[in-house]
């Protein structure tokens, strides 16, 4: 009977799964054989729902914290069948939060009502829960704009495209500046397009010659949208800013095309750089005065070099092919005891040269190849502004410019170079200064003669490749560089 009693008084084993995958023994006790419970076994039920439900059939009820729900004991906290109390289940996708039924929002969202809404794109909830945007507008970075189509963004109350508007040029109120205009979202000059993101001259610029990332050779230049060769140092200075002072290949007349490159000395550094060394006079006495000699032939005909012409410290004559090759605006004196300081002793302004190159400018006002017969008669036959600088005060053929009557030359001015000069038979090829009666005449400066008239030719002891005046002009043991821009 007391057998039978037990049989009846059967109760299942109950146990509490933990979190970390244990399990908690609460009681035990033998059933009989119907309900396969043996004495000292345990059975419990795991629910996977979140509750942590566990099967229990100890007379003495659940652990603490947890509600006997049918038999089971759950944590109506968060189990989802058993939400706040027993049999209380959430309809999905709600879960079970604290003991009531909710969403859970995840990736950055925020509950708003019943939903997750993403506040910074959600037009119902922009910015914050239930902020509406109006018709027509958009959600963007939690605020309502605008809604524009195509390649327009919107910008305050209007859409605008960003890649071409130049009062929002790439983002909004970016204004480009006087005739700047916007392309590809970049404010460029007129003359310039968007390569890359870079504003670019496609005329001139080496890295996007004609048309975008058509590189030119190494050492070539851009011009007017064509690859070519520099033609003179300062297209070399300008295809490599850090081009450095020495010898430097040119070819002017294109590569591949009519004459061969040459080699000459460019000054990169001084007085803006860029400077062409083209030729050099000198009074040396064991030389020959090759610029007065020969009617005037390395002046107007010769078409090859002479000396060395990759240096700027010789004391010798020096004619380089750049003298009738390369074109210029400006031209420069340095003397060659200065060297490596090339700093001017005299340099033209105003695009004196126009230009040409020096011996078209020469020739252009008249040919004077010739050893009899004058290039001029008291006048000269064109001038241009100067700027005096290094050593001038000192130096042999500017004594022109520091003559004490020379307030109001007849011809030429103090702060002038003047061509084919001539006064009473007295000439220059290159006058520097005043000239005429009261200013030292006219033979002071690079190619003087005291002939009887200003001419090529005749006696050497009446001329000078360069001296304050034509009569045997003596040698200061340094020579006058002419370079060219």
């Amino acid at each position: 009977m007391k057998q039978n009693s037990l049989r009846k008084n059967s109760f299942a084993v109950r146990w509490l799964a933990l979190a970390a995958g244990g399990s908690l023994l609460l009681a035990g006790a033998c059933s009989d054989d119907n309900d396969n419970i043996v004495a000292g076994t345990n059975t419990s039920t795991s629910s996977g729902s979140g509750g942590g439900m566990v099967t229990n059939t100890t007379p003495g009820g659940c652990p603490s914290k947890l509600s006997d729900c049918d038999g089971s004991c759950v944590d109506t906290q968060f189990d989802p069948d058993h939400c706040g109390a027993c049999d209380e289940s959430c309809a999905a996708p709600l879960v079970c939060s604290e003991g009531s039924c909710g969403l859970t929002c995840e990736g950055g969202t925020t509950k708003c009502g019943d939903k997750c809404a993403d506040t910074d794109l959600d037009p119902q909830h922009c910015g914050k829960c239930n902020n509406a945007c109006d018709a027509g507008q958009v959600c963007v970075d939690g605020a309502c704009v605008l809604q524009c189509g195509g390649t327009t963004s919107p910008c305050g109350d209007k859409c605008v495209d960003l890649t071409a508007d130049a009062a929002n040029c790439g983002s909004c109120d970016n204004v480009c500046i006087g005739s700047d205009y916007c392309a590809g979202g970049v404010c460029c000059s007129s003359n310039e397009v968007n390569c890359g993101g870079a504003c670019v001259d496609l005329q001139s610029d080496a890295a996007h010659c004609s048309v975008c990332d058509n590189a030119c050779a190494s050492g070539d230049l851009c011009k007017a949208g064509a690859c070519v060769a520099p033609a003179s140092c300062a297209d070399v200075l300008t295809a490599d800013p850090n081009a450095a002072d020495g010898p430097h290949v040119l070819d002017p007349d294109g590569t591949g095309m009519g004459d061969p490159p040459f080699t000459v000395y460019c000054d990169m550094k001084y007085d803006g750089g860029g400077w062409t060394l083209i030729s050099r006079y000198s009074n040396n006495p064991v030389k020959d005065k090759n610029w007065m000699q020969n009617c005037g032939a390395w002046w107007l005909t010769k078409t090859s070099d002479a000396g060395t012409v990759t240096s700027p410290t010789n004391d010798d004559d020096m004619i380089s092919s750049a003298f009738w090759k390369v074109q210029a605006k400006e031209l420069r004196i340095t003397r060659t005891d200065n060297a490596p300081d090339h700093s001017y002793t005299l340099m033209t302004t105003n695009n004196c040269l126009g230009g040409q190159n020096f011996r078209a400018f020469l020739t252009s006002f008249g040919n004077y190849e010739q050893c009899a017969g004058p290039w001029a008669e008291n006048n000269v036959k064109y001038s241009c502004d100067t700027l005096l600088g290094k050593d001038h005060a000192t130096t042999l053929g500017f004594a022109g410019t520091q003559a004490a009557n020379c307030t109001n030359p007849e011809i030429g001015g103090l702060n002038k170079i003047s061509f084919w000069a001539d006064w009473e038979g007295d000439g220059s090829v290159i006058m520097i200064g005043g000239g005429g009666s009261n200013c030292m005449r006219s033979d002071h400066g690079i190619g003087v003669t005291e002939e009887a008239d200003a001419h090529f030719g005749g006696s050497d002891y009446d001329k000078g490749d360069f001296g304050d005046n034509g009569k045997t002009p003596p040698d200061p043991k340094y020579s006058l560089n002419l370079w060219v821009r």
